[in-house]
């Protein structure tokens, strides 16, 4: 699962986020406790968020990077503003 990870990751250093999204899923489906293929994950998919114009699709691959970055152990920050009224 690891090589197919890296394999990914070098999919996504090249602007092929597509595929590298899916071998990278099929990665972290073999190997869901892999904490080294879920923060290749969280990369790839952070890299794809950057890429994409759509405000829909930038919260779904930020959405999966958060996904495994909590698996991976890692914190997922937290982009709430706060209300007027909170402050």
């Amino acid at each position: 699962a690891a090589v197919l990870a890296e394999r990914a990751r070098d999919l996504a250093d090249k602007g092929e986020f597509r595929l590298a999204s899916h071998l990278v899923d099929i990665a972290s489906d073999a190997a869901p406790e892999s904490s080294e293929v879920h923060e290749i994950r969280a990369s790839v998919y952070m890299d794809r968020r950057a890429q994409e114009s759509s405000l829909m699709a930038k919260g779904i691959f930020e959405s999966a990077a958060n996904e495994s970055r909590q698996a991976a152990g890692q914190p997922i920050e937290s982009r709430r503003r706060s209300l007027s009224l909170e402050r």
